[in-house]
């Protein structure tokens, strides 16, 4: 500050007062929090209500974990100013008195039951391990009587003269006063068991073998009864952990049935009565597991194969069964052309096989049910024909008879028709499924009912026949093809030869699902071309797959017109991009695809039409030329021995 001017004058000395403030007193304004050894400043961070507020719900949240969702002003006017805002939650071991006796252990009451069981088996293993001690104490110890611990050794520390002769004395003394008052032989003498006797006897000192080998027979007792002990530790450990968690594996596995993850098709989750007490308004009976007969027939196919063993060893046979008729269900399978399928009606089997007899008779009781579903089932059926020992039933071009003969035995494996062996086995499941959805509805109502037994076969049946039709009309098409000089090849993919295959021909034999897993993809490959593929399966109409769309066809028998029309199609296209490439650049662009006309336009108003009949006879080119047909000679026809795309070098060195 400076003062100038004189001080009698009017004007303030504060008038050219100036004040400056530099950064350090600007930072100076901050708390002070602490000054380093270098001499520089530390300030304390600046705090606004905000972090106040924050650290105070820390706080807070740290004293009562729970929150505050409970403190209310009206109850903590209500309590008093000794007790806590909030109360304490209670032990875990309080409340054992209100826990459900008949409910499932939590988790942390099991830890503490194995804690508990853990500690008991340690201390068991330490009592039983001081025992083992003190009984190996009192059998070293039992000798005692008879032959008592040697005296202890003298020190081998060199003594002076004066010692010496005094211990010599001492040791004198000790003879004379010890010598035994009663006569004997010198023998050890002998005492009642447990008494311990300090005459001096000198027994016979052991060799160092017979040391050796009295404590390798100790150690090798020590370690067998260590061993011996800790299986039984073991095994008692093992048995009370089966034990705590019994309950809660028996409880999850009941739950996984109940729910169907495992059993479903095995077994019955009923209510189990308890007959001991009345159930109260919030309570239930427990589940019980009941698994399903094995057999899932009737009661009365079961007793028809009923055995009774005959003990006479003169009877030729010993088994007898109630009503064995002798007879098996056989399929006879005949197509259009007269050719015939017959099942097997024979068996692998030998008469000396008691279990082989058991089985054969169960299938000849089963076949008899079989049939008797089969005839009720075709009796309903329109165009079908009965008599008195067989029943027929037409499907397509295919006249499917079925028919009970007597059984076959043979050391054979039995022979038949694969399809017919297909179709048999098939009505058997079929058969099988009816009887568990049956036994199913006996406890529960819902679910869907069981079908008809030849609703499987008729779904093959139909499946194959429309599979045949499919197979023949690409095979003629591909033949053409070839005949043509055009590169084709028909490729099968079947679905359950792909992944989860297995689990899909599980299902099926299990009844779990339906023929829709049988499946077939049929696809034809054209060099140059789209192709086109055809889907088949034994629940659906087939699905064709042309170059234009995709379409389902009911009439498997309209297959041929729509392959020869798209067909037609593809070849123009093929015919069109072929010709394209082989003319001269200055024609090129007169080469084109008319689809309204189904041609493709040359120079000089000329164009080629392709024409396929439904058989797949020939495959048949036409050259036009002012909308009249040139020379037939100029025609391209697959039969003639030439091929395609030769026949369009021809047309292209014309144009």
């Amino acid at each position: 500050m400076d003062f100038t001017g004189d001080p009698e004058s009017t004007q303030s000395p504060f008038g050219p007062l100036k004040v400056a403030l530099e950064s350090r007193t600007l930072e100076s304004a901050k708390k002070l929090k602490n000054i380093e050894q270098d001499g520089s400043f530390t300030f304390a961070e600046e705090r606004t209500e905000a972090d106040d507020l924050n650290e105070t719900l820390a706080r807070i949240w740290t004293e009562y974990p729970e929150g505050l969702l409970d403190l209310t002003e009206a109850n903590l006017e209500k309590k008093p100013l000794d007790e806590p805002a909030v109360d304490e939650e209670p032990e875990d071991g309080m409340d054992v008195d209100s826990k459900d006796p008949a409910g499932l252990m939590k988790w942390e009451d099991m830890v503490k039951l194995r804690e508990s069981v853990g500690m008991q088996l340690n201390n068991a293993r330490n009592e039983l391990w001081f025992i083992l001690e003190l009984a190996k104490t009192l059998a070293a110890s039992s000798s005692f009587p008879s032959n008592p611990p040697a005296p202890p050794v003298e020190s081998t520390v060199t003594l002076s003269s004066s010692k010496k002769a005094t211990k010599v004395k001492q040791a004198a003394k000790t003879e004379e006063s010890t010598t035994p008052s009663v006569p004997g032989n010198g023998d050890a003498p002998i005492f009642p068991p447990g008494t311990m006797s300090m005459t001096p006897f000198r027994p016979s000192l052991p060799t160092h073998l017979e040391i050796i080998r009295d404590m390798e027979l100790a150690l090798a007792a020590k370690q067998s009864t260590l061993e011996q002990c800790e299986k039984l530790i073991d095994s008692a450990v093992d048995e009370f952990n089966k034990q705590a968690s019994a309950s809660q594996t028996f409880w999850r596995d009941i739950r996984q049935l109940k729910d169907g993850t495992d059993g479903r098709g095995q077994w019955a989750i009923v209510p189990k009565p308890d007959f001991s007490k009345i159930l109260g308004i919030t309570e239930s009976a427990r589940d019980v597991v009941i698994p399903y007969a094995i057999d899932e027939a009737p009661a009365s196919a079961r007793a028809r194969c009923l055995a009774a063993f005959d003990l006479d060893p003169s009877v030729a046979e010993p088994m007898t069964f109630g009503a064995r008729g002798g007879r098996v269900l056989q399929i006879k399978v005949t197509d259009s052309t007269g050719a015939m399928w017959t099942s097997s009606a024979g068996s692998s089997t030998k008469s000396s096989e008691s279990l082989a007899e058991i089985q054969q008779a169960q299938i000849e009781a089963f076949d008899e049910d079989l049939y008797n579903e089969i005839r009720d089932d075709i009796s309903r059926r329109p165009g079908a024909s009965l008599d008195s020992s067989s029943c027929t039933l037409s499907y397509s071009d295919l006249r499917i008879a079925f028919e009970m003969v007597p059984a076959k035995k043979t050391n054979n494996v039995p022979e038949g028709h694969p399809i017919a062996n297909l179709l048999l086995q098939s009505c058997r499941i079929s058969l099988l499924n009816i009887l568990r959805l049956r036994k199913r509805r006996l406890t529960s109502q819902a679910g869907s009912r069981p079908s008809s037994v030849l609703t499987s076969v008729l779904q093959v049946v139909r499946f194959m026949d429309t599979e045949q039709k499919a197979r023949n009309v690409l095979t003629r098409t591909c033949r053409m093809l070839n005949r043509s000089g055009t590169e084709a090849k028909v490729v099968e993919r079947n679905d359950l030869a792909h992944l989860n295959g297995g689990q899909r021909v599980n299902q099926l034999l299990q009844g779990d699902s339906d023929y829709s897993c049988i499946g077939n993809v049929l696809t034809l490959d054209i060099s140059g071309c789209l192709g086109m593929s055809v889907t088949l399966s034994a629940t659906a109409p087939l699905q064709v797959t042309t170059s234009q769309a995709t379409f389902p066809l009911v009439d498997v028998n309209d297959l041929a017109d729509v392959i020869a029309e798209d067909l037609v199609h593809q070849l123009l296209i093929l015919i069109e991009s072929a010709l394209r490439r082989k003319v001269v650049a200055e024609h090129r662009s007169s080469v084109f695809l008319d689809v309204l006309e189904g041609a493709v336009v040359l120079p000089a108003n000329r164009a080629i039409h392709v024409s396929v009949s439904p058989t797949f006879d020939a495959l048949r080119v036409t050259l036009s030329e002012d909308s009249a047909v040139v020379e037939s000679a100029s025609d391209f026809d697959s039969d003639t021995g030439k091929t395609l795309f030769s026949w369009l070098d021809t047309v292209a060195a014309k144009v």
